[in-house]
């Protein structure tokens, strides 16, 4: 049981949990493949990262006031923070990868420093018992509000998958914090004395177990599907509150001057959060334990996998075929351009990875190219190199929606990418756990509206009949499911070709 979890668990203990998940390509918002109650500890791992680097920038936060000017020093610390927080929008910009920006300890410790700033930036005016017009309060007042109002609207429109995120939405609302903690924070501030209230003081002091218990608790009910039960969300909020309280009175000075004998109250919170503790380490051990072997067994088919199919592609650049591509309108078979079962293309995710041993047995002259944790737009430029190599191919396939949304700007660089005079097949998604499933699969609908050389393999009703085709994670197909998944890629492309 201690097998199962001990990578993951030894990477929180060590501090580098965040470089640990990039390295295992743990998308935080997918997790098709390894779904964790530790995901959210990156946070926690970036934060051990800053406080190693905290006396160098304390040194020199120091050295900058004592030479030039508190002003100064704070105004090059905001700058600086300013600085850090565009890595964020140039990684997303140069790599594209969602889970490298999003663990990134260059793209995330910004917002330290812009805290560190803030700190800063408060004590000073705190120190000097800064007062001001009701009209200045107004507008600060007027910014609190339209702050706040801006972080509900994120709250039910910001999609950690969007890209816009990472452009500029991770970082406004990061600065947006700054402006809001320093609102806050401001002596005689009529919004400090808004929000001083017993409840919120609570929520404020216990923060940080607030955050580490939350998202365990809602791992565990999505794990043990409790989500239909009455009222989930309030026993979730429930435990969440539980768990917080025990949790703070076991680490409180009272119980290290054993006070908590005097205190029942504080010692059944604490036995029960021990207890809880052990039930849940346990439950999740066992879980991982009956997991491990399907686990192991995936990984394994996806690494022989991905080692025949560096084998095979490096035999295609060896060949050549001069041949020119059928450009005759053949809009009647369902595709208006020629569908040839030689020398097709595919590309793809895992699920196509997953399945690449079968669709060699099927296609036996297909280059295929597929990559675990693929998103959309990852794609291009090893699909433009097997374009460019020499060899005139037909037909392409592309299996690209499990990981993340469908956006019509980057499949239509797609289908520009492959051109017209080709012909386009697209494999809709079966991930019945992911929340774009749906609306992926109901986008590819409309492209052969659009584009008269694009045809949909209707992957999704198939599985959805066969649960037993996939591993436990219910999205990667196993032997059997590899076998399903590839001959019906190759009985859509000849219906068609019969067709023609």
């Amino acid at each position: 049981m201690i097998k199962a979890i001990r990578p993951e668990f030894l990477s929180i203990v060590f501090g580098y949990n965040n470089f640990w998940q990039i390295v295992q390509n743990m998308d935080y918002f997918t997790r098709v493949l390894n779904a964790s109650p530790f995901s959210h500890m990156w946070f926690l791992s970036i934060l051990l990262q800053f406080y190693m680097i905290w006396p160098l920038l304390f040194g020199l936060y120091r050295l900058t006031r004592k030479r030039k000017g508190w002003l100064f020093a704070v105004g090059t610390f905001f700058v600086l923070s300013v600085v850090l927080l565009l890595t964020m929008p140039l990684c997303y910009g140069r790599t594209g990868d969602i889970t490298r920006c999003y663990y990134g300890t260059d793209t995330r410790i910004g917002a330290l420093v812009l805290g560190a700033t803030g700190g800063f930036l408060v004590r000073k005016l705190y120190d000097s018992k800064l007062s001001a017009k009701k009209e200045t309060w107004r507008i600060m007042l007027f910014v609190f509000f339209g702050i706040v109002l801006a972080f509900g609207i994120a709250f039910f429109t910001l999609d950690g998958q969007k890209a816009l995120a990472y452009w500029f939405g991770i970082g406004f609302f990061t600065l947006a914090s700054f402006v809001l903690v320093v609102l806050c924070a401001l002596p005689q501030s009529p919004i400090g004395r808004l929000i001083s209230n017993p409840v919120l003081n609570w929520c404020g002091k216990n923060s940080l177990l607030l955050f580490l218990w939350q998202y365990p608790v809602i791992y565990l009910f999505s794990y043990f599907h409790l989500g239909s039960i009455l009222l989930a969300p309030v026993w979730e909020l429930l435990l969440i509150l539980i768990l917080t309280t025990g949790t703070n009175r076991l680490l409180s000075r009272s119980f290290r001057k054993k006070e908590w004998r005097k205190r029942p109250v504080c010692l059944g919170a604490g036995a029960l959060t021990a207890i809880l503790c052990m039930a849940g380490i346990y439950g999740l051990a066992v879980s991982e334990q009956s997991k491990m072997n399907d686990q192991q067994q995936l990984a394994l088919r996806l690494k022989e996998n991905e080692k025949s199919l560096q084998a095979s592609h490096t035999a295609s650049k060896e060949s050549n075929n001069p041949s020119v591509p059928d450009t005759k309108d053949y809009t009647g078979s369902g595709n208006s351009r020629k569908v040839e079962l030689e020398g097709v293309v595919l590309v793809g995710d895992s699920v196509m990875l997953s399945a690449s041993d079968q669709i060699m047995n099927v296609l036996p002259s297909a280059t295929i190219n597929a990559e675990v944790g693929r998103h959309l737009g990852q794609e291009q430029a090893p699909l433009q190199e097997i374009l460019d190599n020499g060899s005139v191919h037909q037909t392409v396939v592309a299996g690209l929606g499990t990981n993340g949304i469908l956006y019509d700007f980057a499949i239509e660089e797609l289908i520009a990418l492959i051109g017209e005079e080709r012909s386009i097949f697209f494999i809709n998604a079966y991930c019945p756990t992911l929340e774009w499933e749906q609306s992926n699969n109901s986008y590819l609908t409309t492209l052969p509206q659009k584009h008269a050389n694009v045809t949909i393999i209707d992957w999704y009703s198939l599985a959805s009949q066969h649960p037993e085709w996939f591993f436990s994670d219910s999205t990667h197909p196993n032997e059997e499911g590899s076998k399903a998944y590839a001959e019906l890629i190759r009985s859509s492309l000849k219906a068609v070709a019969d067709k023609q």
